[in-house]
């Protein structure tokens, strides 16, 4: 009896070395001291980790995310150039706190300024830059300011300045904060900004001053997956931090606020971000432009067309779970087309059923041109369909 127990005890070992069993490991976030802090994955929004996150607090020179955020729209849009030069007005060069030192009357162009702000939080940069696109005037890029807040639902935010430096009736919260950061990621152009360690500018009215910018934001240069976002800090507002990090197809934002001192404001923020990486990823069920599909083309030269996707599904994963699941269908109101068809028509829907219950509809684009058959291309085909 012993003999067959000790038997079976080894066939059972040698089972379990063929077929392990997946042990789910526990997800356990971390301890971190700022009053209050948020977790977010950029593309969906979906929270990983929040603490206090709609309390109204001062945000120092964190308000300079959403003075780039407006500059990014106005280059986008072709409203402003990279190029285009600014005036440093004598209110924009008295600023005080972090600066380049710009001198009124000293012309900078769009792109000197943005490297200002985002790498060295220059206050008079962000200000010379706020009245720029404020058409001369800081209160009417106040009024865009608070606008844009309203319409991206920050609920818990008011903008008195560009820079952070007001000390009254100028807040934001947590949340609020990872709202308009998750918006300025979406411009590609921004990373040049943000991700820049150092930088080398000439500044004064000479162009005869130079600047080393250095970053104030030491996560880029600790980490290398820590790629941004703005730093901030006043006697009101304490260490402040919205810092972003991509880990394959997921991005991740990370908010900090009121932190008693710098070195633990960027620790809280790294334990944050590396939490969320890992304990979840990203992957895209589709993205734009990929070909989902096939249809006919009545009458054309094709005789038929690729479908492509609009827009991106993406979806956030937990890696302590079992992996979502998903379903596409697409939905055409006919089964065919009919010459002539342009790129870009739309011809139908991709719907993404999730198994968390999301559901996705994207539009579904014609991927090329296609006349409709000349009659010589017609009897070509007829007669070599005879003569097989």
């Amino acid at each position: 009896m012993k003999k067959k127990l000790i038997y079976i005890f080894f066939v059972l070992v040698m089972i379990i070395g063929i077929f392990p069993i997946k042990v789910r490991a526990e997800t356990i976030q971390p301890e971190i001291s700022a009053p209050s802090a948020i977790l977010i994955d950029s593309k969906t929004h979906e929270v990983l980790y929040e603490k206090n996150a709609d309390e109204k607090l001062h945000m120092a020179s964190i308000t300079k995310i959403m003075t780039m955020l407006i500059a990014m729209e106005r280059l986008e849009s072709g409203e402003m150039n990279l190029e285009d030069k600014v005036t440093v007005s004598s209110y924009a060069a008295s600023m005080g706190g972090s600066q380049l030192f710009l001198e009124a009357g000293e012309v900078r162009s769009v792109d000197e300024l943005l490297y200002g702000i985002a790498i060295e939080s220059g206050n008079d940069a962000a200000t010379a830059l706020a009245e720029h696109m404020g058409g001369g005037s800081l209160d009417n890029f106040l009024v865009i300011m608070n606008n844009k807040a309203k319409e991206l639902g920050m609920t818990n935010t008011n903008f008195a300045d560009a820079c952070g430096l007001a000390d009254t009736n100028h807040y934001s919260s947590a949340r609020d904060i990872s709202v308009m950061s998750s918006e300025l990621l979406k411009y590609e152009k921004i990373y040049d900004y943000i991700s820049t360690w150092t930088k080398e500018i000439y500044i004064g009215k000479n162009n005869d001053v130079l600047r080393t910018l250095v970053n104030t934001n030491k996560l880029i240069s600790q980490t290398t997956y820590i790629d941004g976002i703005k730093t901030g800090y006043s006697s009101a507002a304490k260490y402040c931090l919205s810092a972003t990090a991509e880990s394959g197809d997921m991005r991740l934002i990370c908010v900090i606020l009121a932190e008693e001192d710098s070195s633990t404001r960027f620790a809280d923020a790294k334990a944050l971000i590396d939490y969320g990486i890992a304990n979840y990823s990203g992957e895209y069920i589709v993205k734009s432009g990929d070909v989902v599909g096939q249809i006919p083309v009545i009458n054309s030269e094709l005789g038929k067309t690729d479908l492509v996707a609009a827009e991106d599904v993406y979806i956030l994963k937990s890696n302590t779970q079992d992996d979502k699941e998903f379903t596409q269908e697409i939905i055409t109101s006919n089964d065919v087309l009919y010459a002539p068809i342009q790129q870009g028509d739309a011809a139908g829907i991709l719907k993404v059923n999730v198994s968390d219950g999301n559901v996705y509809e994207i539009p579904l684009l014609v991927k090329e041109s296609s006349d409709k058959i000349s009659w010589f291309v017609f009897y070509k085909r007829i007669a070599s369909y005879f003569l097989l």
